[in-house]
């Protein structure tokens, strides 16, 4: 009688343990998940209705067109969340900064290992999160360069 009482404690203990690390996980994607959300919403916002975005990609910086902006945010649209736990390096990189409502915001887009993208957002709330890349990067690279993704960027000079 003492062996079956072990068998269904040592049972109900790893099921209790088994259903709380479940509970964790979908707790904790859920969080990632909201987090990717809010971010994707500030990006399309940002995006849609900025005063004046400039980017600076590897021939300059550019004030970046009305076209452009559209393109690039459909192109961050269509990325998806990447789940990582350490912290890879990054290599080539892209900044952009953006006014909206007075507000001003930087945009990091940046390769960070194997297919990866880091994003880093930061202005009246602050991002960090990393998409797969699936060689949207160049997209981005040109979506900031002099030449443009639709149309012709403007060369920023900084004096206004």
């Amino acid at each position: 009688m003492k062996k079956e009482k072990t068998t269904g404690m040592g049972f109900a203990i790893g099921f209790t343990v088994a259903f709380v690390g479940a509970i964790a996980l979908i707790a904790v994607i859920l969080i990632m998940s909201n987090k990717l959300r809010k971010f994707k919403v500030d990006m399309f916002v940002l995006f849609n209705e900025a005063d004046i975005c400039v980017g600076e990609g590897v021939d300059g910086q550019y004030r970046i067109s009305r076209d452009n902006l559209t393109a690039l945010s459909a192109i961050l649209q269509s990325t998806r969340g990447y789940f990582t736990f350490d912290k890879p390096k990054t290599s080539e990189e892209i900044n952009l900064k953006i006014t909206h409502d007075g507000e001003d915001w930087n945009l990091s887009i940046a390769r960070a290992g194997d297919n990866k993208l880091k994003l880093v957002l930061t202005g009246e709330r602050n991002y960090e999160v990393y998409v797969k890349d699936n060689k949207k990067f160049e997209d981005i690279q040109k979506c900031v360069s002099g030449n443009g993704y639709i149309a012709a960027n403007k060369p920023f000079s900084g004096k206004k």
